[in-house]
């Protein structure tokens, strides 16, 4: 019966011990499979990584661009055919003639190793351009970027540099400049043109004596124009908004210019409303102008007003463009506006003869003829704001009592502040006269 009973003790610790191996068999085999998982994920990785470099490799291969593959320390490593063709030289002569580091020699510019510190420091890609010469000494422009191929483990494995041949590209772009450098000249020497078709500030003064004429264009040369002439006494003021600005702007406003002087002379002299009518006829032949459908509707916007010297009775007639006459009488200003027709000098679907208006002017009365430029620009507080006509009416009012230089002064320093950064939206021109005896 002892010998029963150790008997079974036996088997129960076997048994034991047999369970507690089993335990750790288990154990070791949960662990085994977690190894196994975690190296199929490498494995995973590896071929995905193994897959991009296959096509790395086939893309640098078949490139024009030249690529230079290094280590994370920045020994050379691989070279493909472009870089061969480009520099006439493999690896191992690449080697031979630079160094194997790009660090540990002096044959690579300061502008290279201080990208690859940028690239290697941050961890970023970068590119920047380099002036050489090929094998064949010939002058060169090249566009270097230098990125990275990182390890699983986020650690950079491969610092890679693609050159590409940008020459062509930069003689373009040389070109573009030296022909717009040449366009901005012309169009330099079309302004000093136009400032001479312009009224001078002496005629200017000598004509209308008390005056101001704030003209800005928004480009080189202007589509605003205006004219002024002296025809026995009496003084004609034109105030002209071109379609367009710049240089097509700028051409019209030549052609009204010359059609003026062609239309007033001192054997005859119509009243304003008939100049315009002529004017339009010579605008309309002069660009072909039949009222075709999809035919360009250039023209000119425009105020003209001639003032009798002796009897201070002036004459307007405007196309879309008023005039504002400010009158001070008892230490009340009041602002007159003078209407234009709804019409443009040019064609038109409702084309009527321009009328003319009729005024009696007083002494230290203020003539204002303008454009829209200065009204219609976008500023403030917000930048998107029209300055509007209200406000500018207001300014002219403002400022009526002031001598005429000054006027032109708050003019200047009111659209600068008003229109801050934002650009300039048309060219703009004020002409203001002062009745005096």
């Amino acid at each position: 019966m002892v010998a029963v009973n150790s008997d079974i003790s036996d088997l129960k610790e076997k048994e034991g011990e047999i369970l507690q191996r089993n335990e750790e068999i288990i154990q070791q085999q949960e662990e085994l499979q977690t190894i196994l998982d975690d190296l199929s994920q490498k494995n995973i990785l590896i071929q995905k990584n193994n897959k991009k470099l296959e096509k790395l490799s086939i893309v640098a291969s078949e490139t024009d661009n030249a690529i230079i593959i290094m280590d994370n320390e920045g020994e050379f490593q691989w070279v493909n055919k472009a870089f061969i063709k480009r520099t006439g030289l493999n690896l191992e002569e690449l080697i031979s003639q630079k160094g194997n580091n790009i660090f540990k020699t002096n044959n690579y510019s300061d502008i290279i190793k201080s990208s690859m510190d940028i690239v290697l420091k941050q961890k970023i890609s970068t590119t920047f351009k380099k002036e050489e010469k090929n094998k064949e000494g010939e002058q060169i422009y090249s566009q270097i970027t230098l990125t990275l191929i990182f390890n699983p483990d986020k650690s950079i494995k491969n610092i890679v540099s693609i050159k590409s041949d940008i020459t062509e590209l930069i003689k373009y772009e040389q070109e573009i400049t030296s022909q717009k450098e040449e366009i901005i000249a012309s169009i330099n020497y079309a302004k000093k043109i136009q400032k001479a078709v312009l009224p001078s500030k002496e005629l200017a003064d000598k004509i209308l004596n008390e005056q101001f004429v704030f003209f800005k264009p928004r480009d080189i040369v202007s589509g605003d124009f205006y004219w002024i002439k002296q025809i026995m006494n009496f003084s004609i003021v034109v105030t002209a908004d071109c379609t367009g600005h710049g240089v097509p702007g700028a051409f019209l406003s030549m052609l009204g210019s010359s059609f003026l002087n062609e239309i007033v002379t001192k054997q005859r002299l119509d009243n304003p409303g008939e100049m315009q009518d002529k004017l339009r006829n010579k605008i309309k032949k002069s660009l072909n102008q039949t009222g075709q459908k999809r035919e360009q509707k250039d023209g000119m916007d425009m105020s003209l007003y001639i003032v009798d010297n002796e009897t201070r009775e002036l004459q307007f007639s405007g196309a879309y463009n008023p005039i504002y006459i400010v009158r001070e009488e008892n230490n009340d200003k009041e602002l007159i506006q003078l209407s234009a027709d709804r019409q443009p000098i040019g064609i038109y679907t409702k084309e009527t003869k321009f009328s003319t208006q009729k005024f009696q002017l007083q002494e230290n009365d203020c003539v204002y003829s303008f454009t829209d430029g200065f009204a219609d620009q976008f500023g403030g507080n917000s930048g998107f704001t029209k300055y509007k006509s209200k406000r500018f009416k207001e300014l002219l009012l403002k400022v009526s009592s002031k001598s005429m230089i000054e006027q032109k002064e708050i003019l200047d320093k009111e659209f600068y502040e008003w229109k801050g950064n934002t650009g300039q939206l048309d060219d703009i021109l004020v002409i203001g006269v002062r009745v005096t005896s």
